[in-house]
């Protein structure tokens, strides 16, 4: 009898987990095929060790009298190392972001720094006063810039056929933009 408690009590415990993770988890393949469509080309969203996803967006081109500037669009990936509780917005405060920023919400937004920033897009991006450095057998434009409070950002972007890959990376003691980077680079190469 006792066995059987504790096989019941153990598997119960199992499938709560198991249910509480799901919640959390990313919905790749769902949100890659909505990006894909909204840019018009195949991307991809990388995984990156030890770090989170916790905001996906498509954001629009600007509309002036009821028509869109342009055919630019972009995809945001933002990536964590600590993703906290989701910050619940109503339907309305939702649409409010969404017209305002003419942007389709994906996934999230949940509570922790955001460390990588990832933007897809349709278009070429050039970066200013930035060098080019072969990674990975890929051209790479490199920049970074220092914050008055001392932080400091990188930036990295790969212009492939029909689609730009642009990172924006806060480094610390335990990432390395570079390797960040060049695990990207692999992913996206596969």
């Amino acid at each position: 009898m006792y066995k059987k408690i504790l096989a019941f009590i153990v598997l119960t415990f199992l499938v709560l987990v198991g249910c509480a993770d799901g919640q959390e988890k990313f919905p790749t393949a769902s949100i890659t095929k909505e990006m894909e469509e909204a840019l018009g080309t195949d991307i991809v969203i990388p995984n990156l060790d030890g770090y989170q996803i916790n905001y996906a967006e498509i954001q629009n081109p600007p509309v002036f009298e009821g028509k869109p500037l342009g055919d630019r669009q972009v995809a945001t990936i933002t990536y964590t190392k600590n993703r906290g509780k989701l910050v619940e917005l109503t339907d309305k405060q939702k649409e409010a972001i969404e017209n305002a920023n003419e942007r389709k919400i994906l996934f999230g937004e949940f509570k922790g720094e955001r460390l990588v920033t990832l933007e897809v897009s349709n278009y070429e991006v050039l970066q200013a006063d930035s060098e080019t450095k072969k990674i990975e057998g890929i051209l790479v434009d490199y920049s970074f810039k220092e914050s008055e409070d001392g932080g400091r950002f990188e930036f990295y972007a790969i212009n492939l056929e029909g689609v730009s890959y642009v990172f924006t990376v806060t480094p610390s003691d335990d990432n390395d933009p570079l390797e960040l980077v060049k695990s990207v680079i692999r992913q996206i190469k596969q």
